[in-house]
C-alpha cells in the first residue's frame, strides 16, 4: 500500500471506512483488488532475450574482500543503461549461450573466475558481440597474477601505458563508422578526480539517488589509458591520438573495447545501448516505445490482453502493442474508470494508442482490452470507432 500512499492505521478506530480519503485512503486500495484479481491470471508477453547480461561475483570477494552481496548492486550500474533504453536482456543462462547476440559483461568487473571467462570466449567465437572495458577480466586468480585476462583470450594487446586516473574533463572524439557515436561526437570518461567531484557536486546531492556510483567506496576503478594503439579498428581517440574505442574481429564474432570507463552520469550514454544491441542485431520490440515502465499481458482464459504503464512525465504518447493478436477489441482503463472505445489490433501493433497523462492523475495506466464482441451494449460505440488498416 505504500507505492500508492495508502497508511493503514488500525490502532485509530475499528470503522474501515474512517480511513477512506485522506493520507490513508483505503478506499484506493480497495479500488485495486479487482484489477489485481484479474491480472492474477495474467501472462507477460516477454519476446525471447537476445541480449545477456552477467555480473561475476569474484570481483566482490577479493579485489573488495567481503561477502557483503548488497554492494553487487552498486557495482553493476552499467547494466542500467539497458534499463533506461529500453533495451530488453537477462541475465545470461550458459544453456541458451548459442542464441544471444550480445553479451555485456559487468565493466566494473575486474576479476573473473575461469568458467567466466571460457564462457564468454566460447560465446563471442560462437558469433555473439560483447561490449567491455580494457580492465573488465583483467585479473582471472586461477590463472595467477598476470593481467588483461580478457583481452588476452580474444587476442587484443593490452594497453602498455599505466592506468590515468587524474583529469577532470577527459573527453575522445568519435571517429566514422562509429556504431555507437556519431562522428565527431565527445564520448566523456570517469577519472578518479571526476568521480570525487561529482560525490561534492550540488546537482549530484540533489538528485543522489540516480547517481549510479552512489554506494562504490574509495576506489581506483575510474580512469583511461593513454596512447593505446590497439590491434582492432579504432573508433574512437583520446586528445593525445590513443584508442579511446576500438572494435576486434574474434572468431565468428566482435568485441568492442573502451579504453576506459565512459562516464554514464547525467544520462551522458543516453541511446548507447539501444546502438549497441542495433550493431548486434539483436531484436528490439520495445525500440518504438516512448517509456521506459511498459509492461504487457495476456489472460488466456477470459481471452483478454492488457497494458500497464507508469509514467510521471505529462503529456500525450503514442505506445506500440506489439503482441495485440489481429481482431477488434474493446479498450478501458479500470484504474481511472476511462472507456478509450473500440481498436482494430493491427492498427495498435503498427501505429500504436495514444495516451495522455494530466498532472493529478494517476501515473499508473491499465489498459484493458477486451472482445469487442462481447460489449453488447447502446453505448459501446460512443467512444472511438474502430480504425480498420486502409486496403491496398
Amino acid at each position: 500500500g505504500a507505492n500508492l500512499h495508502i497508511y493503514y492505521m488500525p490502532y485509530k478506530t475499528l470503522k474501515l471506512t474512517d480511513f477512506y480519503g485522506g493520507f490513508r485512503a483505503f478506499d484506493v486500495m480497495e479500488k485495486f483488488k479487482p484489477i489485481l484479481n484479474e491480472v492474477y491470471e495474467m501472462e507477460l508477453c516477454s519476446p525471447e532475450k537476445e541480449i545477456a547480461v552477467y555480473q561475476d561475483p569474484a570481483t566482490l570477494y577479493t579485489k573488495h574482500r567481503t561477502t557483503f552481496h548488497a554492494r553487487l548492486d552498486d557495482l553493476k550500474r552499467w547494466f542500467e543503461l539497458l534499463e533506461a533504453d529500453s533495451v530488453p536482456h537477462e541475465t545470461l543462462v550458459p544453456e541458451k549461450l548459442a542464441n544471444y547476440k550480445l553479451i555485456v559483461p559487468n565493466l566494473l568487473d575486474e576479476v573473473l573466475r575461469l568458467e567466466t571467462l571460457e564462457l564468454y570466449s566460447r560465446a563471442v567465437r560462437g558469433g555473439a558481440r560483447m561490449i567491455l572495458s580494457a580492465n573488465t577480466g583483467k585479473f582471472v586468480p586461477e590463472l595467477g597474477d598476470e593481467p588483461f585476462q580478457l583481452l588476452k583470450k580474444f587476442g587484443i594487446r593490452p594497453p602498455e601505458s599505466a592506468y590515468q586516473r587524474s583529469g577532470l574533463r577527459v573527453t575522445a572524439r568519435a571517429e566514422a563508422g562509429n556504431p555507437l557515436f556519431a562522428e565527431g561526437s565527445e564520448i566523456r570518461f570517469q577519472t578518479g578526480d571526476s568521480f570525487h567531484a561529482q560525490l561534492n557536486s550540488r546537482a549530484v546531492l540533489r538528485e543522489f539517488w540516480k547517481y549510479p556510483y552512489r554506494w562504490i567506496p574509495e576506489t581506483d576503478y575510474f580512469g583511461f589509458y593513454p596512447g593505446v594503439k590497439p590491434n582492432g579498428t579504432v573508433l574512437a581517440r583520446f586528445a593525445d591520438g590513443g584508442a579511446a574505442l576500438s572494435l576486434h574481429r574474434v572468431g565468428k564474432g566482435e568485441v568492442l573495447v573502451f579504453w576506459g570507463t565512459p562516464d554514464m552520469s547525467s544520462g551522458r550514454l543516453s541511446g548507447m545501448m539501444d546502438r549497441t544491441a542495433e550493431w548486434a542485431g539483436a531484436a528490439n520490440p520495445w525500440k518504438k516505445n516512448p517509456l521506459r515502465y511498459f509492461l504487457e499481458g495476456r489472460n488466456r482464459r477470459l481471452n483478454r490482453h492488457y497494458v500497464m504503464v507508469y509514467n510521471e512525465k505529462p503529456g500525450t504518447f503514442t505506445l506500440p502493442v506489439p503482441n495485440l493478436p489481429n481482431g477488434k477489441w474493446f479498450l478501458d482503463d479500470p484504474v481511472s474508470s476511462m472507456r478509450l472505445g473500440r481498436y482494430d489490433g493491427k492498427t495498435l501493433r503498427e501505429k500504436g494508442l495514444k495516451l495522455t497523462w494530466i498532472p493529478g492523475y494517476s501515473p499508473l495506466k491499465f489498459i484493458r482490452m477486451i472482445p469487442s464482441g462481447e460489449i453488447d451494449t447502446a453505448w459501446k460505440d460512443k467512444y472511438q470507432p474502430v480504425s480498420s488498416p486502409k486496403r491496398k
